[in-house]
C-alpha cells in the first residue's frame, strides 16, 4: 500500500536538487567576490608601503591630514592606511566577521569620495568637465561599494548556519 504522507512528485525532488546547487552557486560566488576585493584590497594597501608606488598616495596623504586635522603625522599616516587597507583585505580574504568586514569597507570606500569635496581640482578636468585619471581612480569605487553591499550576511543566511 502507497503512504500518501510520504509521496514527493518527481518534480519536486528535482527542484528541491537544483535550488541547493544554486544556493551553493551563490555562496561560491560571493566567496570568490569577496575574495577578489580582499586580494584588490592588499594590493593596493601594500603599495602604500612603498613612496610613490601608490597613484593615490598624495591626495591618500592630504585627505588623511585634513579627516584627521593634522593630527597624524604625514610618515606615520601613510603606514596606518596601509595597514588598515590590508586588514580589510585579510579580513575580506578570510570570509569571516562579515557583518564588521562589509561594515568597516562600506565606510571605508564611502570615505574615499572625500577627495571629491576637498580637491575637486585634482579629480575633475573642468575644461573637458570629465574625470581626471585620479577622479577615475576614485569613481570606480562605486562599483567596489556596491559589491562589498552584496557581501553583507542576510536574515536567510543567518537562519541557515543556526540550523
Amino acid at each position: 500500500m502507497c503512504n500518501l504522507n510520504s509521496y514527493q512528485p518527481p518534480y519536486a525532488v528535482s527542484l528541491y536538487i537544483w535550488t541547493n546547487k544554486l544556493i551553493d552557486t551563490v555562496k561560491l560566488r560571493l566567496r570568490l567576490l569577496s575574495a577578489s576585493i580582499g586580494i584588490v584590497y592588499i594590493m593596493f594597501g601594500g603599495l602604500k608601503f612603498f613612496p610613490t608606488l601608490s597613484p593615490a598616495e598624495h591626495i591618500g596623504l592630504d585627505t588623511v591630514q585634513i579627516l584627521t586635522f593634522n593630527l597624524i603625522n604625514t610618515d606615520v599616516s601613510i603606514i596606518l592606511l596601509a595597514l588598515f587597507e590590508i586588514c580589510i583585505g585579510i579580513l575580506l580574504l578570510s570570509y569571516r566577521c562579515r557583518k564588521l568586514a562589509v561594515t568597516i569597507t562600506a565606510c571605508h570606500l564611502i570615505l574615499t569620495f572625500s577627495p571629491l569635496l576637498f580637491f575637486p581640482e585634482q579629480l575633475i578636468d573642468f575644461n573637458t568637465l570629465g574625470p581626471s585619471l585620479l577622479g577615475q581612480y576614485i569613481f570606480k569605487n562605486i562599483v567596489l561599494l556596491s559589491a562589498v553591499l552584496l557581501l553583507f550576511p542576510t536574515k536567510e543566511e543567518k537562519l541557515s548556519l543556526a540550523k
